[in-house]
């Protein structure tokens, strides 16, 4: 098999060394097993005769990522999605990720999760971002709400803002617990006006943290609210009931309440199987050195 490593899925990759590590070590992985990875560096280039593409993230916004995905979908050619890590604020890094095919939402990508599994990865990737399983909690007070990115693909088109003036009226409406607003910490060219337009529910117990590790906002959370993002995972893993507004595209759909009236009694369902399935979406870097990933993707895709 031949596949094409996609550097020029990322924006100036010269000047992001940890990134573009994150092409090789895979390129590394597809030669162990004895197949070809072909380096595409500029946007110019043209895309050859390749059984698959690796991209580093998504957009659904118009640039040179998105044409390379428009290319290699117009050609039908297998597209794997790297992605970051759902455990990654236990331990900042590029040294495990995320990989699906075709798709990056837990309701379109191909994760291989019908495949034979390693039943102990669950502990191997708690272990090595030093985390550990919660019980869920048996007492709490205030509901959590996890602001996404105002604009991009996580929020499937809709603004972010838009969508945080709307969570807290409805939130509002079912519970008079204290409301705290956690935006994205990647989002700051919008914080400014964010806080401007949730001004007006500050009189309502409604306050934005001003906290850095979302582990302090979840400390005597009584439940979180989300739209779909990978920090609805976290406070599932931290032991706060989540509720999610858009629950297919969520890797917490399995395991979150969707309906807001049962925000005084958030049902706490037992987490194992779930907790195996999001560890088996992720890598770490060994295993991508080693071709685990790439072996599988061949095992799942063998007729190309």
């Amino acid at each position: 098999m031949k596949v094409g490593i996609f550097y020029s899925s990322i924006v100036g990759w010269q000047t992001a060394p940890a990134k573009a590590q994150v092409m090789t070590n895979f390129a590394e992985g597809v030669k162990k097993h004895g197949d070809i990875a072909i380096q595409y560096t500029n946007i110019q280039q043209q895309i050859g005769d390749i059984n698959a593409g690796l991209i580093l993230g998504y957009t659904l916004e118009p640039g040179h990522r998105q044409q390379i995905i428009l290319n290699l979908e117009k050609r039908e050619i297998p597209i794997i999605y790297c992605d970051s890590d759902i455990f990654v604020y236990g331990k900042a890094n590029t040294e495990c990720l995320r990989y699906s095919v075709n798709g990056v939402y837990a309701n379109k990508g191909d994760y291989f999760l019908n495949l034979p599994r390693d039943t102990s990865k669950i502990q191997k990737i708690l272990d090595f971002h030093n985390l550990t399983v919660k019980p869920w909690r048996s007492n709490g007070e205030h509901v959590l709400i996890l602001g996404q990115r105002t604009v991009g693909w996580n929020m499937l088109g809709l603004n972010g803002i838009d969508w945080l003036i709307d969570i807290v009226q409805r939130v509002r409406a079912v519970t008079d617990r204290p409301i705290i607003i956690r935006l994205h910490p990647g989002d700051r060219g919008h914080y400014k006006k964010t806080v401007a337009m949730l001004k007006p529910f500050f009189n309502q117990n409604v306050s934005i943290s001003s906290k850095g590790d979302i582990r302090h906002d979840l400390v005597n959370a009584w439940c979180s609210v989300g739209y779909c993002s990978t920090p609805n995972c976290v406070s599932a893993i931290e032991g706060i009931p989540v509720y999610l507004d858009s629950p297919d595209a969520s890797w917490a759909k399995n395991i979150a309440f969707t309906d807001l009236k049962q925000i005084d009694k958030p049902p706490l369902p037992d987490r194992t199987q779930w907790l195996h399935d999001i560890a088996h979406i992720h890598y770490l870097t060994q295993e991508i050195l080693d071709g685990v990933y790439w072996e599988r993707f061949k095992t799942a895709y063998k007729s190309l």
